[in-house]
């Protein structure tokens, strides 16, 4: 284990990740963006955010410009996304 991890007690990939899903939860919460665009529950933790891609960019003509297509990525729910994954009910 290297200086970084043994200092925070976990990876330090583990370490940074997790801070850079809690910065961008933060400024979803400040711009009042923090709402499921499934279900539109609010979501309160950023231990249950998920960026979803609104429209499938799987098999898609263009599917390096689809994943990367930021105007079509909403925040979720990861139950949600979970739920949608496996044939839920909202798909």
């Amino acid at each position: 284990m290297d200086k970084k991890s043994e200092q925070l007690g976990i990876n330090y990939s583990t370490a940074t990740a997790r801070l850079d899903r809690m910065v961008l939860f933060r400024l979803i919460q400040k711009l009042g963006e923090n709402q499921c665009f499934r279900c539109g529950e609010i979501i309160e933790r950023y231990q249950d955010l998920s960026l979803e891609h609104k429209e499938a960019w799987q098999d898609s003509l263009v599917t390096r410009l689809d994943f990367f297509g930021i105007l079509t990525i909403w925040p979720g729910l990861i139950r949600d996304a979970i739920q949608w994954q496996r044939g839920g009910p909202d798909q």
